[in-house]
């Protein structure tokens, strides 16, 4: 079986002109189109499957008829901060498809760094391994967050993307106290900030808080609050900090789901956290 696979861009420097992935060989094309045109997706590479077994069922997808090479190119667009699909055919124009690099990148970049001295493909077949544990699985839905988290990542605008990543959060919050947490404590007895700093202590961003750093953490809820009910203000050009320190921390929290390490050489997360938390607002 062959496949054309739309907006992959990897880095000569990481990554060869060919590379195997779960028996599917990519091989680069060459390409007179501008590669980073708004207007058109690009086919980069060509995919086929070089095994007598039949392909893998996607295990990230509901839809029975989806393979692994759907999951391959969910994560190939978190880590390379594009909109990778593939088609069957190279006369294929993929019209849902966005050929715009994604806003957010510091997921992208962190990989990067990772693999100056790692094979990108090494990882890639790391993450698959990880999301296939049936523990993961569990734990994460069938990996809905990596879904969210694609969308959150798109060209849009900031208010827009704040939301986004605000699902995200919302989304991991259900996952991971389903066990014992009751729709009705879901809608009325948790506060957005509450649930913010669960996240903050699951992820190990901090132990516990103290009363000025949970006021500060309430910024975050008030923004969602105020763009959810008064749409987009004026006011909010105040708050270009906390905007992408939100992005951030949400790109940091999903390179720890899929267990790619080392993260904070590029978000340095923890630096701007901690002086977020520690600061003061008039």
């Amino acid at each position: 079986m062959e496949y054309f696979i739309h907006n992959l861009y990897l880095h000569n420097r990481i990554m060869k002109n060919q590379f195997v992935i779960e028996n599917y060989q990519f091989i680069k094309l060459k390409s007179d189109k501008q590669f980073d045109s708004p207007f058109f997706d690009v086919i980069t590479y060509k995919a086929k499957y070089k095994s007598s077994t039949k392909e893998k069922s996607s295990c990230l997808y509901t839809d029975k008829n989806k393979i692994v090479l759907d999951d391959i190119c969910l994560i190939l667009s978190l880590m390379t901060s594009y909109d990778v699909q593939y088609s069957n055919s190279i006369s294929t124009t993929l019209t849902q498809i966005d050929p715009r690099k994604f806003n957010l990148d510091s997921l992208n970049l962190s990989i990067l760094y990772f693999y100056k001295t790692n094979n990108y493909s090494k990882i890639i077949k790391n993450i698959l391994k990880t999301i296939r544990k049936d523990d993961w699985l569990n734990k994460y839905n069938n990996g809905s967050p990596l879904l969210l988290m694609k969308e959150a990542m798109k060209k849009q605008n900031r208010e827009s993307q704040f939301l986004n990543c605000w699902i995200v959060w919302e989304h991991l919050f259900y996952l991971l106290n389903k066990n014992w947490i009751s729709e009705e404590t879901l809608k009325h007895k948790i506060t957005a900030k509450d649930k913010i700093s669960f996240i903050l202590t699951h992820f190990g961003f901090k132990d516990n808080t103290t009363k000025k750093e949970h006021k500060n953490i309430q910024i975050l809820a008030n923004l969602r609050n105020q763009i959810v009910h008064k749409g987009i203000q004026p006011e909010f050009h105040s708050y270009p900090k906390e905007y992408w320190l939100f992005f951030e921390l949400t790109q940091y929290i999903i390179a720890k789901i899929l267990n790619i390490e080392p993260y904070d050489e590029i978000f340095k997360s923890f630096d701007k956290f901690k002086e977020f938390l520690e600061g003061s607002r008039k």
